[in-house]
């Protein structure tokens, strides 16, 4: 006997038919709610840019206080300094990190008097020297380097300016490099010939001064005159100066006479020869690159 097909609204099992109405229930407190410009739940695969993508902000518009150190320098000096007992505590616990090569552990003491009112220029510039020498803090480190050398305090020490120095050289900062070993000089009761070459190499980077450079190095050579090739360097920068060739002549003559290395003494014969030739043709300043080669910048 053949039977009817049901209606097809009854064709569903009884739990579906429940699950179906209540869907449709729900999209239609929906639209209810969302109100007449809401889109149409059955169209949202045609519907774009539904959600609008926020503004970009400034970074002084952020509210998080975080940022990059190797992008972005610190965030403007504001918060107020420790105590001068508390400031000695977080110094000498950095001192004590340092002498063991705990970088780390003296960063984050000296973080707490850093970019603080007023300044201590000792916590910043050992931060600075600290932050140097880490991976992925560029600009922090820039930032505590100028702030360091733009202060001055007389209870800091020769050891605090040539390693502050030492740093801002190997960044390429040669002018606040220059004024580092230059304090450092003055701290010292007997400059050493060491602290008047360590001199002469910042000077070198700044291609203005390799008069002064000269100079430096001919203290150093008087300091200690076994380093016959600060002589050499001495006539090599000479060499480059108006009204200073025939003295670097001079120089390279007496450097022949302290050296028996045939390579170097054939060298200096060469440059002798160029620099006479020069005077001959009433040129006083040949293009020479310099006796040293600063540091190379560190990124």
């Amino acid at each position: 006997m053949l039977r009817l097909a049901p209606a097809a609204g009854w064709f569903l099992a009884p739990a579906a038919r429940f699950l179906a109405s209540a869907a449709l229930l729900a999209s239609a407190a929906l639209l209810a709610c969302a109100g007449p410009d809401a889109p149409d739940p059955s169209k949202l695969s045609e519907t774009k840019n539904i959600i609008q993508p926020v503004p970009s902000r400034k970074r002084e518009d952020m509210p998080s206080p975080f940022t990059n150190p190797n992008k972005e320098p610190p965030p403007p000096r504001s918060e107020p300094q420790l105590p001068p007992d508390e400031l000695a505590a977080t110094l000498a616990r950095a001192e004590t990190a340092r002498k063991v090569n705990d970088d780390l552990e003296a960063s984050l003491a000296l973080r707490a008097c850093a970019n603080k009112v007023p300044q201590s220029v000792r916590c910043e510039g050992e931060l600075a020297v600290t932050l140097a020498k880490m991976p992925r803090h560029r600009y922090e480190a820039d930032y505590y380097l100028k702030q360091a050398i733009a202060g001055d305090d007389p209870a800091l020490t020769a050891d605090y300016y040539r390693r502050l120095g030492d740093a801002l050289s190997h960044k390429g900062m040669f002018d606040e490099a220059i004024t580092a070993y230059q304090r450092m000089i003055t701290r010292v009761e007997k400059p050493s010939a060491a602290d008047y070459n360590q001199l002469a190499v910042a000077l070198q980077g700044r291609p203005p001064r390799i008069g002064e450079a000269a100079e430096a190095l001919g203290k150093a050579y008087e300091l200690d005159p076994t380093r016959h090739e600060w002589l050499r360097d001495q006539a090599i920068l000479y060499g480059q100066i108006p009204n200073k060739v025939a003295h670097a002549i001079t120089l390279f003559e007496q450097f022949k006479t302290k050296t028996t290395d045939k390579d170097l003494i054939a060298d200096t014969d060469h440059r002798i020869e160029e620099l006479r030739a020069l005077l001959a043709r009433g040129i006083e300043a040949p293009a020479k690159a310099p006796a040293k080669k600063p540091p190379k910048p560190t990124r």
